[in-house]
């Protein structure tokens, strides 16, 4: 088991519990569905990659503001990185990072 911890402009935003360390695996299970769904809805790469950001500096000034986030919003917050993440955007390593439960 392992934790994937996930940072915004290096402020942590949330960590969540992970059976694997590979980020292309976590991808297959959260961020592939977002991307093909904003395609079912007519979004093209360009329209996704914005409202994926949107939402992301959303969500990022809550956590500076000390606002409650929603559990949901967490997890969509993971599912809007990984879809950056595969279309090649803006993040590098020191996004995230793995840790290993004992």
């Amino acid at each position: 088991m392992y934790y994937l911890y996930l940072f915004y402009k290096d402020f942590r935003i949330g960590k969540y519990k992970c059976t694997t360390d590979d980020i292309n695996l976590i991808y297959e299970d959260v961020g592939k569905n977002m991307i093909l769904d904003g395609f079912k809805k007519g979004y093209n790469i360009d329209k996704q990659i914005e409202k994926y950001k949107i939402f992301m500096e959303q969500l990022h000034k809550q956590k500076i503001n000390c606002e409650k986030i929603r559990s949901s919003d967490i997890y969509l917050y993971l599912s809007s990185f990984m879809a950056l993440y595969k279309l090649n955007n803006d993040l590098d390593e020191t996004d995230y990072f793995f840790l290993k439960l004992r």
